[in-house]
């Protein structure tokens, strides 16, 4: 239990998103001087605050006190030492939430303590329930002026959400709090800019599980739900992918039925569209094909050599399609004009039969023989189920190796696995990750989609993560 009380401390620092990782929409402010005037009366439930309290934030986590451990910081420094200790000892059990403004700033926020009433300021009157602690009184004052009340009713993602902030761990977030934190990582993330996640913390591992979205959860049909069987309390565990030798699995692993979730942010960018387009013949219906494909990516560690890894990139496409073997032979083109030599190899496949041709592409000018690259066609393998892929890696050459593991593209979810430890060994993890994540030895999330959930929905999925610590 220390390692899951440590655990729990070091996630308090960071607000957590997966993910990773990761709230609304700006709202009338006809309907908002319509809330402000009207006094909200004793029927209006905790679950009715939090809505208007997380439409007002752009991140919102609850936390349960556990009053066997420290007082956290930040009720030290807003409460003074005394008092936090004292409430903190008599909240038992309690949630209790950290919220944050656009600002940066954030703000302590702690159930109405029984037998005391709420004030009678306009910010007392909106939010009953709650004891809202700020820095100072001109954020106070700032927040007041930013309520988002939001018209209608909650959709049932967002309820899952709102339940799930009131009786467990959880976190909630908006565009304007993912983007900053995911850095160079943000144009891969706009699927996620919107989002909930349920955090369960045990002694080996953190696992979570919720919403994530590309457009806000108030917006999601009424016939979107979570899968059955989830609760606001208790993400299950995942299941690690076997290998007779640990080392051998990659350390990152990226399977989904379609690349629209990772490459769409990256080739829809006007600079990078419109230079694919002119430069290597990718038009618009090539990139949309590229994206609704299925596709794996994979860094595998490099034993040996001057890289210290290796990238595969899978795309499941029709076997040396005409359209994409011109656009390859553009980027050939291109590559063999700014002074790279490329050299053609025959790649033998395992029935021993079949020789495969395969493209690498190599640097003479800086290390003559160094492989940067290549691709090559994997043909369709009917015997076992295997379809025809267009294999492109960096830093290595390409072979005709299979993955041990599911096929790509075999249901309609994502999966990720990865190593923190050791991308963090071969330098390949940012230092700004949580010390937390770096140190783990796994990483895996799994999206899937929600129930009642059809093609044109796919602005909303399902997600399950979990983090295993040493």
């Amino acid at each position: 239990m220390k390692v899951a009380a440590g655990l729990f401390r070091r996630l308090a620092t960071f607000p957590i998103t997966a993910p990773a990782l990761l709230l609304l929409l700006m709202l009338s402010t006809a309907w908002l001087t319509h809330v402000a005037r009207r006094e909200l009366s004793p029927r209006d439930s905790l679950t009715q605050q939090l809505d208007l309290l997380s439409a007002s934030l752009v991140m919102l986590q609850s936390f349960q006190v556990d009053s066997g451990q420290s007082v956290p910081e930040i009720w030290s420094e807003r409460l003074g030492p005394e008092q936090a200790s004292r409430r903190w000892r008599a909240s038992r059990e309690q949630i209790w939430w950290k919220g944050w403004v656009s600002s940066g700033s954030s703000v302590l926020v702690l159930p109405r303590q029984q037998g005391s009433t709420a004030g009678n300021s306009p910010l007392d009157r909106l939010l009953p329930g709650f004891d809202l602690v700020f820095s100072d009184p001109a954020e106070r004052s700032s927040f007041m002026e930013s309520l988002r009340p939001q018209p209608g009713d909650p959709s049932p993602l967002e309820r899952f959400c709102l339940r799930a902030l009131e009786v467990s761990t959880a976190v909630r977030w908006t565009p304007e709090a993912l983007l900053p934190m995911a850095g160079p990582l943000a144009s891969m993330l706009n699927s996620a800019s919107h989002g909930c996640l349920v955090l369960n913390v045990d002694a080996k591992d953190l696992r979570w599980s919720g919403v994530f979205a590309s457009r806000p959860l108030r917006d999601a049909p009424r016939r979107l739900k979570p899968p059955r069987g989830t609760t606001p309390l208790a993400p299950g565990r995942l299941r690690a992918p076997m290998a007779s030798d640990p080392s051998l699995l990659p350390m990152l692993q990226l399977d989904s039925s379609t690349a629209e979730p990772v490459l769409s942010g990256i080739l829809n960018r006007p600079l990078i569209r419109d230079g694919l387009e002119k430069d290597y013949g990718l038009t618009l219906a090539m990139r949309r094909q590229l994206l609704e494909v299925p596709m794996r990516l994979s860094v595998e560690p490099q034993a040996k050599g001057p890289f210290q890894a290796r990238v595969q990139i899978d795309l499941q496409l029709p076997y040396r399609d005409p359209d994409v073997r011109r656009a390859l032979e553009l980027t050939a083109t291109r590559l063999e004009k700014q002074g790279f030599r490329r050299r053609r190899v025959d790649l033998v496949h395992p029935d021993g039969q079949t020789v495969i041709r395969a493209t690498l592409w190599l640097d003479d000018d800086e290390d003559p023989g160094r492989v940067l690259g290549g691709w090559t066609w994997l043909p369709r393998d009917a015997s076992h189920g295997h379809p025809a892929l267009l294999r492109m890696v960096l830093a290595g050459a390409p072979t005709l190796k299979r993955s041990a593991t599911a096929e790509l593209g075999s249901d309609s979810s994502m999966n990720l696995m990865l190593s923190p430890r050791d991308l963090v060994t071969h330098g390949l993890l940012p230092v700004s990750w949580p010390t937390v994540v770096r140190s783990a030895e796994r990483l895996m999330l799994r999206t899937m989609p929600l129930r009642g959930q059809t093609a044109r929905d796919d602005s909303w999925r399902w997600v399950r993560g979990q983090l295993d610590v040493p």
